[in-house]
């Protein structure tokens, strides 16, 4: 059997320890500037900046993407990303639920978090290739232990065929995505993992009534570099290294899809700085996910390192919207950048 909670500790010791971004290829963000207003007659406390989302009032539209998973540590930062999740009014997406179908033990690392953050929406998180071997009963049982709002399907078949272990049958999927979208009573994110979510895929799994994509873009963690330093096999890490810079800029995909009527964006992928993010949001993203920079973050300073990180990408967002000249979001959005290349 697979060693689930060995690989993702592997996953984050890397991202914590080892320079994985992409080197040529950015998020696509410096292509475009806000529309400065030095006149805009709003007082800045009047400034409303919080979200609405899965039944929640978020303080701002900000996501705690999604990183640890079983491993040995995932208890302990579940807890702390949670209580922060909670405090902040902000939302949390869990790691991979596989351990979970795996060895049910692994549960209470991930329920941990409903018992902290009562008033957080928390998501769950499951490869689109493990559809194929747990039935959707299976999986909706362990969503219900962790008392999730939301399930997170991720799409990551070049990252997967990638790992030493990784799945490499992605025959079926699509049925099983659209059997899970009608038998869960929650609603379903479809996501990437850093290579970017295809307009296509968008367009045909809106199709299943799913309305939530994450869109994941290239421009921040390289999941091929990532891979690459796993792998032992000569071959495998030469071709891992062929992928190294593969992707779809994250502004170039929030820029085509959020034309696509009836759905709602969430924008990841190199979600690096408070400008970056909250050039996302304006650009149309109902929520700015971020990850990898949160764990760099919880390794060089703690827990408060993670807060102030947080603080600042809110802080940052609530100023654009006043050198905008907008009050509250939905005016923020799609409204207040030009772009520039």
């Amino acid at each position: 059997m697979v060693n689930t909670p060995k690989r993702k500790a592997e996953h984050l010791k890397i991202i914590s320890n080892s320079n994985v971004n992409f080197d040529q290829k950015t998020t696509g963000f410096e292509n475009y500037q806000f529309i400065h207003n030095s006149l805009p007659e709003i007082n800045f406390d009047d400034i409303d900046i919080s979200e609405e989302f899965l039944g929640y009032k978020l303080s701002f539209p900000f996501l705690i993407n999604s990183m640890t998973g079983g491993e040995k540590n995932g208890e302990e930062l579940n807890r702390v990303l949670s209580k922060i999740a909670n405090d902040e009014e902000i939302a949390f997406a869990l790691g991979s639920i596989r351990p979970c179908l795996e060895n049910s033990k692994t549960i209470k690392s991930y329920a941990i978090t409903r018992q902290i953050a009562p008033d957080t929406p928390i998501l769950g998180n499951i490869g689109a290739a493990q559809l194929l071997t747990y039935p959707a009963e299976i999986i909706r049982n362990v969503l219900n232990e962790i008392d999730v709002n939301g399930l997170c399907i991720h799409l990551n078949p070049l990252q997967e065929v990638l790992q030493p272990e990784g799945d490499k049958n992605f025959s079926g999927v699509t049925g099983k995505i659209k059997t899970l979208a009608e038998y869960l009573d929650i609603p379903i994110i479809i996501k990437e993992v850093g290579f970017g979510l295809p307009i296509q895929n968008i367009q045909d799994l809106k199709s299943f009534g799913i309305k939530w994509f994450d869109v994941s873009g290239a421009g921040g963690t390289s999941w091929a570099k990532v891979e690459r330093h796993r792998n032992d096999n000569l071959i495998n890490k030469k071709v891992a290294e062929e992928f190294a810079e593969f992707g779809l800029p994250t502004a170039e995909i929030i820029s085509q899809a959020i034309n696509i009527k009836d759905i709602n964006l969430i924008a990841s992928g190199g979600i690096n700085s408070g400008i970056t993010f909250a050039k996302a949001i304006a650009m149309g993203a109902r929520l700015g996910g971020v990850a990898g920079i949160l764990i760099q973050s919880w390794n060089k300073d703690g827990v408060s390192g993670i807060q102030n990180l947080i603080k600042i990408y809110k802080k940052t967002l609530k100023i654009c919207l006043l050198i905008t000249g907008k009050e509250k979001l939905d005016d923020f959005r799609n409204t207040t950048l030009k772009k520039i290349k």
